[in-house]
């Protein structure tokens, strides 16, 4: 029995580390902590096995639910003319003006904005919620945006808002 759950625990441990998706890596951690549980119970340590229990696995689980529900990541795609993107790319002082004020924007509304610079098109980005597409137009920009994407909206009139982006384009799709 003692080695099934030492053997689960390495499975537990290394599917936590190696999974994607956050939400997931949090049900393997509490099912590592339940596990580690019983093996404090196995060993004659009744009390520690009920705090694992408690605080490792139920309390902490629940902790890092709630946190990961309330992280929310802005992604915001800037579409580059380049074959190569280096670092020429990040100083751009045109788009270090409109990402300031994204990020503005991100701060008050509680967001956290990811900037990705891309050379791909934009149907290698995909066609959903979040995502906002973000491309130079001459002396402007053309901002992107799913047409059910209401943050991508608000960020569009924030940005139209300010004298040096009056001339802002969309693409609702």
């Amino acid at each position: 029995m003692k080695e099934i759950i030492l053997l689960s625990l390495i499975i537990c441990a290394v599917l936590t580390i190696q999974t994607q998706k956050m939400k997931v890596a949090i049900i393997y951690l509490g099912a590592f902590s339940i596990l580690i549980a019983f093996v404090y119970l196995l060993q004659g340590a009744p009390d520690v096995a009920l705090a694992e229990a408690v605080i490792g696995s139920t309390m902490t689980t629940i902790l890092f639910v709630v946190a990961i529900h309330k992280y929310k990541l802005f992604r915001i795609y800037i579409i580059v003319e380049s074959t190569k993107i280096d670092d020429d790319i990040y100083k751009n002082k045109v788009y270090r003006g409109i990402l300031s004020y994204i990020n503005i924007f991100c701060y008050k509304k509680g967001l956290d904005p990811l900037v990705i610079y891309t050379i791909d098109a934009r149907h290698h980005i995909g066609r959903n919620h979040h995502h906002i597409l973000l491309e130079e137009s001459g002396d402007s920009f053309v901002l992107s945006y799913h047409m059910d994407d209401i943050k991508a909206e608000e960020l569009f009139f924030y940005l139209l808002g300010h004298k040096k982006f009056q001339d802002i384009k969309r693409k609702r799709y």
